[in-house]
């Protein structure tokens, strides 16, 4: 197996005051806010509110029924009770939406597994914010749809498996195998975003059975919590295998730092996957991939210490889970951010191809995904927090907070639901982390470290 390129160490890397805020049963460290002022923090909290209002409202009018936007949904969703706890305001009625959605949903038409990694991640938020069951049964039904995408290929007629064959086992796939040439040009693939929702859910369910057990030495939790982390092993060896054979793209960022491409590169015969494009890579991929390399870190860490299940460690490096997701977190704050505004853009890309199938307004997004993740680390870990707190990322937080303070809240159509929900995320990152919208520094004042 290939080595990983070594990166340097982060130089901007500082200490911060952790202080702890508790919502819900969730635990917050966060750094000290001090640096906004009461009317400043007050003006970010009515644009965050205005744009939830206008989501709100979008979701539950105009997009709540039918068989189109079902993950672009989630993932708004998602980014509201985000704000809910940030800003501690009473997530119930976001919940009731939320569920009332899916159920509906789900009886149009058998959706894409990535699709519920987004739904899953929702339900999995309200759960740790309320407790309420409800929503971690919702969160499971999302992820035993995801678990089924693993059989894509064994599932598939022999034709199929003979033109699609995966190079390495355990990955998970979009959807269902079907013929290259198939009318709508899409067959199951194993993508970045399948694989890390995957992954970030199982860590997720996983924390959550195993505190169940701990509390309560229930045996039925044991065995949930089993079953969860060792999907997250599988899971993490099939990353680490395509890390070492090119889902990790060195070249875009250079100087070291890595990117995850968009998808896997080749089947096991050599051919090129469908739709592969070497050097495109969509920011939402790489703010995924660092919170679940964080969180699985964090969980090896925890059962270096203790360990009562005796649940399998093999293969896990508490260096090299760092390294790679701080890798990633500077290529993208050099390699997605204008040096000019700095603002974050959504994708990078080869020109020769610019979205995978034409899927324009599924690429058109995802700068909030990334900040809804770096502030999910910096809030949980004192590594992330010094990381995403250093100068050059409270820029770039900054920056998008700003231009969300600018920018409208009305939603008329799909583009629309998701720049907003953008905006929320990148005001809602700055409310938590207490960077204010003031301090984006001129392109002539940055530079590389």
């Amino acid at each position: 197996m290939a080595e990983l390129a070594p990166i340097r160490t982060l130089p901007y890397l500082i200490y911060a005051v952790v202080f702890i805020t508790t919502l819900g049963d969730r635990v917050y460290a966060h750094t000290d806010s001090a640096i906004l002022s009461p009317e400043h923090r007050q003006k970010l909290l009515d644009s965050a509110q205005q744009k939830f209002d206008s989501m709100n409202n979008a979701i539950t009018t105009q997009f709540a029924n039918g068989n189109k936007v079902f993950w672009q949904i989630g993932n708004s969703l998602d980014s509201m009770v985000n704000y809910c706890a940030v800003a501690k305001v009473d997530c119930s009625a976001v919940g009731a939406s939320a569920i009332a959605i899916y159920e509906q949903k789900v009886l149009v038409k058998k959706w894409w597994h990535d699709d519920q990694g987004w739904w899953g991640e929702l339900f999995v938020r309200l759960f740790d914010l309320t407790s309420d069951k409800k929503y971690l049964e919702q969160a499971n039904k999302c992820y035993d749809d995801m678990v089924a995408s693993q059989y894509a290929w064994d599932n598939a007629p022999l034709p199929l498996k003979l033109q699609q064959p995966p190079r390495f086992p355990n990955g998970r796939f979009n959807t269902d195998l079907k013929d290259k040439n198939n009318n709508d040009g899409f067959t199951g693939i194993q993508n970045t975003v399948t694989n890390a929702l995957f992954l970030k859910l199982s860590l997720r369910l996983f924390d959550i059975h195993y505190k169940a057990y701990l509390a309560t030495k229930d045996q039925a939790e044991a065995e949930a919590a089993e079953d969860y982390w060792f999907d997250a092993m599988e899971e993490y060896q099939w990353f680490k295998d395509w890390f070492a054979n090119g889902l990790l793209n060195y070249d875009m960022a250079g100087d070291h730092q890595c990117l995850v491409e968009e998808r896997v590169s080749s089947y096991t015969d050599g051919q090129c996957a469908l739709y592969y494009q070497k050097n495109r890579s969509w920011v939402a991929d790489n703010g995924l991939m660092i919170a679940a390399l964080m969180m699985l870190r964090q969980k090896h860490q925890q059962l270096s210490q203790d360990n009562p299940l005796k649940l399998d460690l093999q293969g896990l490096d508490d260096g090299a889970l760092d390294n790679i997701g701080l890798s990633i977190a500077e290529a993208v704050n050099w390699d997605f951010v204008d040096t000019d505004s700095g603002l974050m853009k959504d994708y990078e890309e080869d020109d020769s191809d610019k979205f995978p199938g034409g899927d324009w307004d599924d690429y058109l997004t995802g700068h909030g995904v990334f900040l809804r993740n770096i502030e999910f680390c910096a809030l949980r870990d004192n590594i992330y927090q010094n990381a995403f707190t250093a100068p050059e990322y409270k820029d770039t937080i900054s920056a998008n907070a700003d231009k969300a303070l600018s920018t409208g809240s009305s939603i008329t159509d799909i583009a629309g639901l998701n720049s907003v929900t953008d905006d929320l995320d990148a005001v809602t990152t700055a409310i938590a982390l207490g960077v204010p919208t003031d301090l984006h520094v001129p392109a002539k004042f940055r530079h590389r470290h």
